[in-house]
């Protein structure tokens, strides 16, 4: 379900105009299975699978695209889409999917105009990670090559002229990782971890954030204060507005419980590089799943369900079968800044 919020009250209801509606049919506009939802050009876009007969047609449009109003009033096909593995993103014209093949585009005015931009082969995978200005940021996982992981930058005035490499991951034989990888990317820049971890992500060794410019090139290497759950592992991520640098401290993988349960947000003044604030959402609200800046007043936050590793590696998950979507006040930072809670979403 999409729901809309209130900016001064944070009410959150469904998003639908029309009366008496259930939000259970395709033509209501708060119905969803999307795996994304974009908004472009005044209006809202959401991929979901095809329904009835029209699912044995071509496989690699097995979803449908919609265009929803902002009003809600209305809800039309766009155009058959690909599945879209690990969502998509919509830009200057077009839908970009992961598809099986590889990373497909398709016109959002032209239903017949579908383009296989990078095509998956045996040796490497391709995924689109990013989505700003004049480029796109591909992911590539080579299967027998280091780097395992590279990201480069596309442009997409000339997709054939050679990418730039903008961060990589390389896997030691003896488990020790090197990873430079871009984590949050605006018009100032692209802010990325470069950081080295051994045993298996558990321990680490070193780590550092910095801004990068668009060709992967440094340019301001941040002094953030390290913390006490840096020392054993290090997940979570990383993203910024003008004031304020949001981290969100996240334990290595396959952390206990103990550990799991120091995951905390904090949040650093870009002047002074200063810790202002703390946040901890692990026990009351779950583990961090995504985030995104809603506007200059508000960030909101999404938690999966509780999880965590016992003696054995295995990993444990609470019976909770919700997420949780939160919200922080920016204005509030600096003096007692929380989580609030605003909706349990459905997994």
């Amino acid at each position: 379900t999409i729901y809309i919020i209130d900016k001064q009250t944070l009410n959150c209801v469904p998003f639908c105009s029309k009366p008496n509606c259930k939000h259970d049919n395709a033509q209501c506009a708060a119905r969803t299975r999307s795996q994304g939802l974009w908004m472009y050009q005044g209006a809202l876009y959401v991929s979901e699978p095809r329904e009835g007969t029209t699912t044995e047609t071509n496989e690699l449009e097995s979803y449908t695209l919609y265009k929803i109003s902002l009003d809600g009033s209305s809800k039309d096909e766009v155009r058959y889409v690909g599945m879209s593995l690990m969502g998509g993103f919509i830009h200057r014209g077009y839908y970009y999917a992961n598809d099986f093949d590889g990373v497909r585009r398709y016109s959002l005015t032209d239903k017949e105009e579908n383009e296989l931009i990078l095509k998956t082969t045996s040796e490497q995978d391709y995924m689109i990670r990013n989505a700003h200005g004049n480029s796109i940021y591909i992911n590539i996982t080579r299967n027998n090559t280091q780097p395992v992981i590279e990201m480069f930058r596309y442009n997409l005035s000339d997709l054939s002229a050679p990418p730039i490499s903008v961060g990589q991951m390389e896997v030691r034989d003896d488990g020790e990782l090197n990873e430079l990888m871009p984590l949050y990317i605006s018009d100032e820049g692209i802010l990325a971890l470069d950081g080295v971890t051994a045993n298996n992500q558990t321990t680490v060794q070193d780590f550092s954030f910095f801004w990068l410019d668009k060709d992967g090139k440094e340019k301001e290497r941040l002094d953030l204060p390290k913390t006490d759950i840096d020392s054993y592992g290090l997940c979570g991520s990383i993203t910024a507005d003008d004031s304020y640098y949001y981290r969100f401290i996240v334990p290595g993988i396959r952390a206990k419980k103990e550990d799991m349960e120091k995951s905390i947000l904090h949040i650093y003044d870009r002047k002074t590089n200063q810790l202002i604030e703390k946040c901890s959402f692990y026990e009351e609200y779950g583990c961090l799943y995504s985030f995104v800046r809603g506007d200059d007043r508000y960030l909101f936050i999404e938690f999966e369900p509780r999880y965590y590793y016992d003696e054995d590696g295995e990993r444990i998950v609470e019976s909770d079968p919700y997420r949780t979507l939160c919200v922080l006040d920016k204005q509030q930072i600096g003096n007692g800044a929380e989580l609030r809670k605003l909706l349990h979403l459905t997994q």
